[in-house]
């Protein structure tokens, strides 16, 4: 069934829990919800009808104080780095928080491949928050983690 309508997409993400192992989904806008794992990963989808995507967004972590500068420049060589025409970003937030952002187009989306993308945006998010900590909680003279970066 293609989405064509908020209430497809609400239907959609109500049954979505089971197929991404999800230990909570809550709605708190008219076309935003909240999936919730058990590890405390959180992911935003909202439901944008008018532009034909989901937007889904992660908050992934933040430099400790005195380290914000240098992760904030290195998020803008990443960012410059990627082509125009990939739907991931890297973005910040209005108290610092870093967050993976995905573009999903709704044109040809079905419930398994929402179900698909989200779990691998979900794990994707996992990895660069668990790459930023280990970069935050290790010192050393290693290059910046633009690894990390290239692939989103």
């Amino acid at each position: 069934m293609p989405l064509t309508s908020a209430l497809d997409f609400d239907d959609w993400i109500r049954a979505l829990g089971p197929l991404v192992a999800a230990a909570e989904i809550r709605r708190y806008e008219a076309q935003t919800w909240l999936v919730v794992w058990a590890d405390a990963l959180a992911v935003e989808l909202d439901y944008e009808a008018d532009a034909g995507k989901v937007v889904l967004t992660a908050a992934v972590g933040r430099p400790p104080v005195g380290q914000e500068a240098d992760l904030h420049r290195r998020l803008l060589v990443a960012g410059a780095e990627q082509p125009a025409t990939r739907t991931r970003r890297l973005g910040l937030d209005g108290e610092g928080e870093i967050n993976l952002i995905e573009d999903m187009p709704v044109a040809d989306l079905s419930q398994d491949k929402l179900a698909q993308r989200l779990r691998t945006f979900a794990s994707d998010a996992r990895e660069l928050r668990e790459g930023l900590s280990v970069e935050f909680t290790q010192v050393d003279d290693r290059h910046p983690p633009e690894a990390y970066f290239i692939r989103i």
